[in-house]
């Protein structure tokens, strides 16, 4: 089977659904650099859910679980989303539990929600903090379409547990994580109107840059989509 990659240091993938994965990622192919990838183990699971959590309740109001700290001051400014807009819209998120999707969030203005990376429990209904750094530029930076990154207060991250998906259904289960990642962005488009948000599929990214970004290895664990999320006053 022929394939081609970026640069000479990428492992070859031994299954066809590693090898198509692989060669369907855009690249920069002259200025990206690999050498720090990890390995990604066959059999690998989702990461846990760890960091500062925030329960998203059913009437939009953030509350702090125990133990956990003390949330952040509103963030003021033209254009911050409502949390209960942004919670309505996780809340119409109806996958099945072994869904083998994660949905990471990237808040940038959300009110009373810190600025960062999160990643969204469905079952809990809570968001845990993964990152406080500003993932806003180098998230705009990785895409072909900056502009709409940079406008949106967040932007949605669906991540696929390839390996884990593959170790339970072969290579079917990459057609599976792929249709499970279309419905969910067709899902986000149904449930924005409603919200009075916007939503636009980032359509060009570098793949490898966003995995880098959330530390996922590209393989077992990566980005398959990119959802840009706006308030009107945003747009």
């Amino acid at each position: 089977m022929s394939a081609w990659f970026d640069d000479a240091s990428d492992p070859l993938p031994e299954t066809a659904w590693a090898t198509y994965h692989e060669n369907a990622k855009r690249g920069r192919r002259h200025d990206i650099v690999r050498d720090d990838r990890r390995p990604a183990s066959p059999g690998a699971v989702e990461q846990p859910l760890v960091g500062q959590a925030f329960a998203l309740q059913a009437g939009g109001s953030l509350v702090m679980l125990p133990g956990e700290g003390t949330v952040d001051t509103a963030y003021a400014g033209d254009g911050t989303m409502a949390l209960a807009s942004l919670a309505a819209l996780l809340a119409a998120d109806a996958r099945p539990t072994d869904d083998p999707i994660e949905t990471w969030l990237y808040a940038n203005a959300v009110e009373a929600l810190p600025a960062g990376l999160y990643r969204h429990d469905r079952a809990g209904r809570t968001l845990h903090l993964r990152g406080r750094e500003t993932f806003g530029g180098p998230l705009a930076a990785a895409t072909t379409e900056p502009a709409l990154v940079r406008r949106a207060q967040a932007v949605v991250l669906l991540v696929g547990n390839l390996a884990a998906a593959t170790l339970a259904h072969g290579e079917r289960g990459y057609r599976n994580a792929v249709f499970a990642t279309g419905r969910q962005a067709a899902g986000f488009d149904q449930a924005v109107g409603a919200s009075g948000l916007w939503c636009r599929t980032v359509a060009g990214y570098y793949d490898r840059e966003i995995d880098a970004l959330l530390a996922l290895d590209g393989l077992s664990q990566s980005v398959l989509c990119m959802v840009a999320i706006g308030t009107a006053a945003g747009d």
